[in-house]
Order: C-alpha cells, then sequence, then structure tokens
C-alpha cells in the first residue's frame, strides 16, 4: 500500500510539472510565421506593415527591404485577416498626390511568399506559397476582369435603353444582354465553386461576401436597382465577426450605398434616400452586436466626413448599442452617438476645473451672454490651425461671447508651455484626466477640437466643426 501511494505521489508531482511547463515555458516556443515578398523594381522607399480592420489600417512595423525582398514575420497569435504592406509611392503618384503602392494578403497560421512588381503590384502578384493567398488572388484576378466587363455592359444597357442610337441594332442588343447575364451566372458559379471546394479556408469566408443579386439585363435600370436593394442582404452573411478583419464588410456597405442613393440627385432627396438605406443596412446587420457596432461606427465616421448631419442624428435617434457602457471610459463609437444626441436647446452640464492660475473654474463663474466651450490638446495639428483663427476673432469680436479653452492634456507642463507660448488670453482649463476625465465624458468629446456654442442659460446654439462653422453660427447671433 505504501509503495502504491508512493507512487501516485509521484505522477501528482509529474502532472503539476508539467501543467506548469505548458502555462509558463509553453509560450515562449510559440511559432512566428514567415512573410516574405520579392518585388521587381523596389526603389528605396521606407515600408509599413500593418493590419485592415474595415476603411482602417493599423501600422505595425516599417521594414528595410534587402535587394528587392521584404521579410517580416508574424506572430502565431495575431489574428486571423487581412494584412497590408505599404510600398511607398511611383514618382507619377507623387506628383499627382496618389496613394501609395500597397500588397494585401490574408495571414491565417501559414508562412506567405509572394512576388510582385513595384509599378503593379496587384496585376503582377504571384502566390509562391500560401494557400490562403493562393485561392483569394485567383479568385480577386477573375472578379477583377468581370467586373470590368460588367460596368461596360451595363453602362451600354443602361444607354440604349433610353437611346434610339443605330448603332444598336436589336441583335446587338440581345447579345449584349446575354453577355452581361451570363457573366453574372459565371461569376456567382466560380464563387459557389470555390466556397465549395475551400470551406474552411479563411479566403472563402472572404469571396463568399462577393455575392450580389442577379440582375436580368432585360429590365429597365429602376427595376433592376429595385430588384438589387431588396435582394442585397439576402445573399450575404454579416454575422461573422472576423471578416471585420479585412475591408469586405466596409466595401459591400459603401456599394449598397452608392447603388441605392445616386449621387446626382437634389441633396433633400439624398437625404430621404440616405435615411432609408442606412435604416436597411442597420437592421440587416444586426444578428451579430459587434458586426452591428462595427457597420454603424463606420457609417457615423462616413457621414460625419461628408457633412451629412441630417443622416447622423437620424442615426443617433434610430440606433442604441444593445450592451450598456457600465465605464466611465466611454468607447469612441459611444461617445460619438451620444455627442449626436447632444442637439441644439439642450442644456450642457456644468462643471468644475482648474484654471492655469489655480482658480476653480465652473459655467456658472462665466458671465456673459454667449460662451463657446473649446475642448483641444496642445498635441493636437486641427487644434493648431483652429485656435488662432478662433483667438484673432475673440481679440475683435463685437458679441459678448468667452471662450472657455479645456485642454485634454495629461500632461500639465506640456499644456502650461504651449499657452505661454501663444498667449491665448481667455479663460484656460484642463481636464488633467484626458479623454477619460469626468468633463471630457460628459461632454462626449471623442476628437479635438470639439465646440460647443452656448447661451447665457448653458443652452446649446450649436456645435461648430470648424471656424467657418462658428463664423455661420456667430452670424446668426448678431
Amino acid at each position: 500500500m505504501k509503495h502504491n501511494k508512493k507512487k501516485h505521489n509521484q505522477n501528482i508531482k509529474i502532472l503539476i510539472t508539467a501543467a506548469f511547463f505548458f502555462l509558463f515555458y509553453l509560450p515562449l516556443f510559440s511559432q512566428d510565421y514567415k512573410i516574405e515578398i520579392f518585388i521587381d523594381k523596389l526603389p528605396d522607399n521606407k515600408i509599413i506593415t500593418g493590419s485592415v480592420r474595415g476603411d482602417k489600417f493599423t501600422p505595425a512595423d516599417t521594414v528595410v527591404a534587402e535587394e528587392g525582398t521584404v521579410k517580416f514575420t508574424i506572430p502565431e497569435n495575431e489574428h486571423t485577416g487581412v494584412y497590408r504592406v505599404i510600398l511607398g509611392q511611383t514618382v507619377y503618384a507623387q506628383v499627382m498626390h496618389e496613394p501609395p503602392q500597397k500588397i494585401d494578403f490574408i495571414f491565417n497560421k501559414e508562412d506567405v511568399i509572394l512576388r510582385t512588381d513595384f509599378e503593379h503590384p496587384f496585376d503582377s502578384l504571384t502566390v509562391v506559397s500560401s494557400n490562403e493567398n493562393n485561392v483569394w488572388h485567383k479568385f480577386l484576378a477573375q472578379e477583377n476582369i468581370y467586373s470590368k466587363e460588367l460596368n461596360d455592359l451595363v453602362r451600354q444597357i443602361n444607354y440604349f435603353q433610353h437611346s434610339n442610337d443605330e448603332f444598336y441594332t436589336e441583335k446587338k442588343k440581345q447579345e449584349i444582354i446575354r453577355r452581361y447575364n451570363d457573366i453574372q451566372h459565371k461569376r456567382d458559379e466560380l464563387i459557389t465553386a470555390i466556397t465549395t471546394k475551400y470551406p474552411d479556408l479563411y479566403a472563402a469566408k472572404l469571396i463568399k461576401m462577393y455575392r450580389s443579386p442577379f440582375l436580368d439585363g432585360n429590365l429597365p435600370k429602376e427595376k433592376r436597382d429595385s430588384v438589387y436593394s431588396k435582394e442585397f442582404f439576402k445573399l450575404l452573411n454579416f454575422s461573422n465577426p472576423s471578416l471585420m478583419n479585412s475591408e469586405i464588410i466596409t466595401d459591400r456597405i459603401f456599394e449598397y450605398i452608392m447603388n441605392n442613393v445616386p449621387a446626382d440627385q437634389p441633396r433633400e432627396r439624398q437625404i430621404v434616400e440616405l435615411k432609408n438605406t442606412v435604416d436597411r443596412i442597420i437592421d440587416n446587420t444586426s444578428a451579430n452586436e459587434e458586426v452591428n457596432d462595427f457597420v454603424v461606427d463606420y457609417l457615423l465616421r462616413g457621414f460625419e466626413r461628408l457633412g451629412f448631419t441630417e443622416v447622423l442624428n437620424h442615426i443617433a435617434d434610430l440606433y442604441t448599442p444593445k450592451v450598456p457602457c457600465t465605464s466611465d471610459s466611454k468607447s469612441t463609437f459611444r461617445r460619438r452617438l451620444d455627442f449626436l444626441k447632444m442637439k441644439k436647446g439642450m442644456t450642457v452640464p456644468d462643471f468644475k476645473l482648474l484654471s492655469i492660475t489655480g482658480d476653480s473654474v465652473s459655467l456658472a463663474d462665466v458671465q456673459s451672454e454667449y460662451k463657446l466651450i473649446l475642448f483641444w490638446a496642445s498635441w493636437c495639428p486641427h487644434c493648431e490651425q483652429l485656435l488662432p483663427d478662433i483667438y484673432q476673432w475673440y481679440l475683435n469680436r463685437s458679441l459678448d461671447v468667452e471662450v472657455v479653452a479645456i485642454s485634454v492634456d495629461t500632461n500639465p507642463d506640456a499644456w502650461k508651455e504651449f499657452l505661454q507660448n501663444r498667449g491665448y488670453n481667455w479663460i484656460n482649463c484642463v481636464e488633467s484626466d484626458g479623454w477619460d476625465g469626468k468633463v471630457a465624458v460628459k461632454y462626449n468629446v471623442y476628437a479635438t477640437p470639439t465646440m460647443f456654442l452656448i447661451d447665457n442659460e448653458n443652452k446649446i446654439i450649436a456645435k461648430p466643426l470648424s471656424f467657418s462653422d462658428f463664423l455661420n453660427s456667430i452670424n446668426g447671433l448678431e
């Protein structure tokens, strides 16, 4: 019995030692995967590597190419998705201010070896090693061919359906329509064949998202547009969060918006169509909360850049994240939504902050007819452009307006030095906890500069996005 007990204790020790090894030492031996890209005619440019998430690129590192070869590694624990290598600009791109050359590839825990040409990285790309990228890039090459031909054919169909051009005989029209319909079928068959053959590949998940409704060329454009709008989401699966690690979700959403809202419509009509389109997008991407938030965030940023305030407000009223924000530190996404809900006529919260003189300042202390609350930071380039314009106006103002400038600098020395060098002689306060400070959170500040023009009852008059917006708001008060 004693011998068995001793043996049992030894077995336990072995198990504990093994568990300890796996927990603490095994991560040290995790595998790094090799990425190697041979690039013909590669100039001596700075090369940047990083990951793609929707319309955003997150740089990870810079790489020095050796004899036209870019080499780096990706750790095993990095997420599966699309990664990007930015190669720099061609001479033409530098002159014309065009974006740099790039190569996108899938990483899914395998070595990746590619070969291409700097001048034409997409068209010249060859996959030397990588099952994921071999499948994906072969599809993209064929998709590019199909897409170009379909665009050319539909342009002709739309033209001859509203024209009596004798060049387009009835026979020629039918040939174009037949070809247009045939390519759509071939494209769908290709997608089905690939996704059936490689169901477990990440590439297959991306390729499946290229499905589009069949649009019969015999139908008039209005009918085809209607079919596209109604059938689009029935073919696509927006419930897979891993697809956010690529451009496919945002690309398809952008395509859907552009197809539903023609750019040549009057703005009033565009607003109506955009609201309806946004409703359909949010509703049809709601199966997964993470994906839904991702899509709404993309819509907010896009319409904010385009200045469609009416659509932004519509989204803010329509959409409430399903997961409540339990921390004082709100996400940028939540703040953007809540910022939009701070509308004209609403009363902003009062606060107490320390001024540069060390005194406590609150809105109640500011006795002026109007107040401009200006959130900024010493490291913000847009603030560097805005503040001088605001200050010049401030020195020559004819209205009773006081500026309460609130810095979100977490380094008080940088804040003080900036003000000493610039000499902005208005009320200067600091939110020393930065973005996570109570005032920044209450005002839903998600970017700098952010402005609130309020009256003597602390009610919002406007939330100017620029100096010209500010002047327009001020002129409306005079």
